[in-house]
Formats: C-alpha cells, sequence, structure tokens
C-alpha cells in the first residue's frame, strides 16, 4: 500500500489542510479538508442575478413537488402504483399499470426547475402562461411559476396516441396548486431523505480560499454548477457540478467497466474520466437509508440518494471536492 499526502492552503483560520490518498488495491480512500468560516462563498457569486437567484432556491428546494399534482385527476387516469421521488430530486413521478389505463399511459412527472420561456403551443391555464408540446408517446407542458421558473409536466403514454388531452387535464386540475406551499417535511409520498434540507453548493466553503469568486448559473435547486472566478467559454476548463439524484439501490454495487472504485471519506464511490480533463464521481452517500419504490413493472425497488461531482479541472479537483460534498452531507 503506498500513500501519498496533498497540502494546499486554505485562506481561514486553519492554516493548511491536508488531503490524504490512501491508495489500496483497486479502491483509494479519500478525506477531507477542514470546515471554513467567514462569510462564505455567497457573497463571492456572480452574476447578481444568480447570488439572488440562491435564496429563492432555498425555498423551492423545501418544495414537494407532488403536492403540484391533483390527485383526483391522477386517479381518473386509474390508481398509480406508485406515486413519490424520481431520478431528479426536484421531482415528482407517478407509474401506473400501462395495461389498464387509456393509451397506455405508463408515467408522469413534474419537475420544477425549468426556465418559465418555453416552446411549443402558448396557451394560459388558471392565469398562467404555458408551453405545450406533443411528441408521440410523450406530451409535455410547462406552466409558468414564479419570476424565471416553470414547472414541468410530462405524460408518457402509448407511441402513436398523443397523450396531451390527458395531460391538459391533470395540469388544468393541478394549476391552482402552485398557488400553495406543500413542504417535503409534511409530505406522504417524497421520502426523509437528507438533499433537500441541504445547501449543494455548502461545500464550496471548505473546499477554496475565502477570497474565491464564483460565476454560478442554473435553476436546480438540488445543483451547484459554478466556474471558478469567471465562466470560460467554450472549453469550461474551470467548471464544477455538485448534483444530489436518486437512483436504485442496487447501482451502488456495480462499477461500470473503465470506472474506478473509491472511498470518499468513507463513502463508497466511483469515479469516471471523461473527455478532455472531465472527470465525474458519484458517491452513494444514502446507502445507508435507502427508501421504497414501486418500479414501471409494479415491483418493489428500493432506492438511495447519491451525489455526483463533475469537475473539468481533472481528478484530483475532483476529488478533493466530492470529499468536501461528502463530510457537509454526513455533518449536517
Amino acid at each position: 500500500m503506498t500513500r501519498a499526502a496533498l497540502t494546499r492552503a486554505i485562506a481561514v483560520v486553519f492554516s493548511a489542510t491536508v488531503v490524504m490518498l490512501l491508495v489500496a488495491g483497486c479502491g483509494q480512500d479519500i478525506d477531507g479538508t477542514a470546515v471554513a468560516t467567514g462569510r462564505g462563498y455567497r457573497a463571492n457569486v456572480t452574476p447578481q442575478r444568480a447570488q439572488d437567484r440562491l435564496s429563492e432556491q432555498d425555498q423551492v428546494r423545501r418544495l414537494d413537488p407532488c403536492g403540484f399534482i391533483d390527485s383526483g385527476a391522477i386517479n381518473a387516469i386509474g390508481r398509480p402504483w406508485y406515486v413519490g421521488a424520481a431520478l431528479s430530486q426536484d421531482e415528482c413521478e407517478v407509474r401506473w399499470d400501462r395495461n389498464t389505463t387509456p393509451n397506455r399511459i405508463g408515467y408522469m412527472t413534474i419537475g420544477l426547475s425549468v426556465t418559465a420561456d418555453g416552446t411549443g403551443s402558448k396557451s394560459t391555464i388558471s392565469g398562467r402562461t404555458a408551453y405545450e408540446s406533443d411528441h408521440l408517446g410523450m406530451c409535455s407542458i410547462l406552466l409558468h411559476y414564479a419570476g424565471e421558473r416553470g414547472f414541468h409536466y410530462t405524460l408518457h403514454g402509448s407511441d402513436d396516441v398523443s397523450s396531451c388531452p390527458e395531460l391538459r387535464t391533470i395540469v388544468t386540475a393541478s394549476a391552482p396548486l402552485l398557488s400553495t406551499r406543500p413542504m417535503r417535511e409534511a409530505s406522504t409520498t417524497m421520502p426523509k431523505t437528507k438533499a433537500w434540507t441541504l445547501d449543494p453548493c455548502d461545500a464550496l466553503n471548505a473546499a477554496y480560499p475565502s477570497d474565491q469568486r464564483f460565476y454560478m448559473v442554473g435553476l436546480d435547486p438540488f445543483s451547484c454548477d459554478f466556474w471558478l472566478g469567471t465562466r470560460a467559454n467554450p472549453d469550461d476548463s474551470n467548471r464544477n457540478t455538485i448534483t444530489y439524484f436518486n437512483i436504485q439501490q442496487t447501482q451502488a454495487a456495480f462499477v461500470p467497466d473503465g470506472d474506478r472504485r473509491l472511498q470518499i471519506a468513507g463513502i463508497n464511490a466511483t469515479e469516471h474520466t471523461g473527455s478532455g480533463n472531465s472527470c465525474t464521481i458519484t458517491a452513494y452517500v444514502g446507502v445507508s437509508n435507502p427508501f421504497p419504490t414501486i418500479n414501471h413493472r409494479g415491483d418493489p425497488e428500493p432506492w438511495i440518494e447519491v451525489l455526483e461531482v463533475r469537475s473539468h479541472q481533472g481528478c484530483d479537483a475532483a476529488r478533493r471536492l466530492a470529499a468536501d460534498t461528502v463530510k457537509a452531507y454526513q455533518r449536517d
């Protein structure tokens, strides 16, 4: 077993911290850094619109996406197998037995993080601007929520019949719910996982000096998408992202071909090297807290919460940021 020490200075009350990489067989154990103090990363976010958006994202993160779907309209399609968490943390998914529904409708989702200016047929639903797009097999309606944010409803059915009439009925019944604030902490459908209680950018306080500037984009309250300093186009060479999402629990034991198994602050993870200097680390932070779902076949299927760190600055940078992100998840 070999041991390598990576030392980086952090401009906080601690003069320096050490990231230890312990290489053993096919895996690596990567520890984190001390937690920074001070004003925090938000004081150094640009542009101003992104800084203002962070507070709005804090509020949206605590909303229950399933609370924006009318239950009567769902049951009019058929009694669903499942209503609850989806792949994306800001989504709710409804799943039916497509053998018992009109036009073999199988599932629908609502996502809370779409730019309100959409494409497709424009209309008004309950006083809100809506954009409808019909692709055989899938219909989507984007409904304006507030400011630059829209909610995105999709319905998936038979490939040869439009699902838009059914989705239009669901969205029309659900639109008044956008004036309410259903909360995750009171949800009877969303799992009691951790990410909705966390700021996905929190690790930036520990990962970078206190005077580091960040250029941020995006509406997703479960993702931290940033460039160090200013935005570099078109190569994204200084771009990093931290994203929480959900997967099947069985995937935590699977290492895709070409990927590497890691231990990030004691958590199982995989690492993937992409094109250029891109590196992606997936840490299975929720493996000890699975939540129940019903899959598209109607069978029970436990899922877990995971976090993904992607850096265009190479795997060393991705590992350091992943370690601080896992530590922030464990701490809060």
